[in-house]
């Protein structure tokens, strides 16, 4: 387990002193000393400091325990036709799942297709 302190959510940040609202960068969490995958639970709690000291941590939450680290996800990779479901009227069409879902699974793809010029959505 590793700690982290951003520089971006001290006292300096005005959002984080009026608000209570700071952005953590996902790029801190997928590098050393993290190094999270995607998908990841992110656990956290705050520490508030005045002039005298810091409190202890807060409580984690009741509703939402813990963040995950998401992003979209990589292409489809492999698009391929397949010949034995081609008929006179539709074509088949496999692909491969890219290198990574983004931490979520993938719900939904959408073929386009053009004909040299621009790609017009089909489904």
């Amino acid at each position: 387990m590793y700690s982290l302190e951003l520089s971006s959510c001290d006292g300096s940040n005005p959002t984080l002193m009026t608000q209570m609202y700071c952005l953590v960068p996902i790029s801190t969490l997928r590098t050393s000393t993290f190094t999270l995958p995607w998908g990841a639970n992110i656990y956290a709690k705050v520490i508030a400091t005045n002039a005298y000291d810091s409190s202890d941590l807060s409580p984690e939450t009741t509703s939402v325990k813990r963040a995950v680290i998401l992003t979209n996800p990589s292409a489809p990779k492999g698009l391929a036709e397949v010949l034995a479901s081609k008929t006179t009227t539709s074509i088949g069409l496999s692909w491969t799942n890219g290198d990574s879902d983004g931490g979520a699974t993938v719900k939904n793809y959408t073929i386009s297709a053009s004909t040299g010029g621009a790609y017009s959505v089909l489904m």
